[in-house]
């Protein structure tokens, strides 16, 4: 499926740009940072495991959710030892940004080929590869608003529009 295979792509380029980030990014980032390097590396082995699939009557692989996302304590870790670092810069605040803008745009890619897609196994699957995204997002947006609310106590407005998310 030329999808896929473009996917394959697609989800490398995020993953390099992610490593860039991490390799400038400060120390209290970094925890959330793997996560999110690990994630995208396991997105990419499930591709390309994928693209071997008949579409018209294969059966993808299954989507192990928790091997992707990593366990719900890590992730607790990861924005606890955030949240107690006492030096957030706005070079934080404009990593998550750009991570945050990198995961949606894909998840849309994943959001159009299912919309796109004449087969129901590829669209189940499309469907799949897209909530894991909206998930992974959530996730890192949880890590950005500990950033907000430094931003706000420093400018003292809120930094985004409250109630549109």
């Amino acid at each position: 499926m030329k999808e896929l295979r473009f996917a394959v792509v697609l989800e490398a380029s995020i993953r390099h740009e992610v490593e860039h980030i991490a390799k400038q990014a400060s120390a209290e980032l970094q925890l959330v940072l793997d996560i999110v390097s690990r994630f995208q590396a396991e997105f990419e082995l499930l591709l390309d495991r994928a693209c071997s699939i008949d579409v018209s009557n294969g059966k993808y692989p299954e989507v192990p959710v928790n091997v992707l996302l990593g366990s719900d304590g890590e992730w607790q870790q990861a924005i606890k030892s955030f949240t107690l670092s006492g030096d957030k810069s706005v070079a934080n605040l404009t990593n998550l940004w750009m991570i945050i803008a990198l995961i949606e745009n894909s998840r849309q890619f994943y959001q159009q080929a299912l919309l796109n897609c004449p087969y129901p196994t590829a669209r189940i699957f499309l469907s799949s590869l897209a909530e894991i995204k909206i998930i992974l997002r959530r996730r890192i947006d949880g890590v950005l608003r500990g950033m907000y609310n430094e931003v706000w106590a420093q400018v003292g407005f809120a930094p985004f529009v409250i109630g549109k998310d």
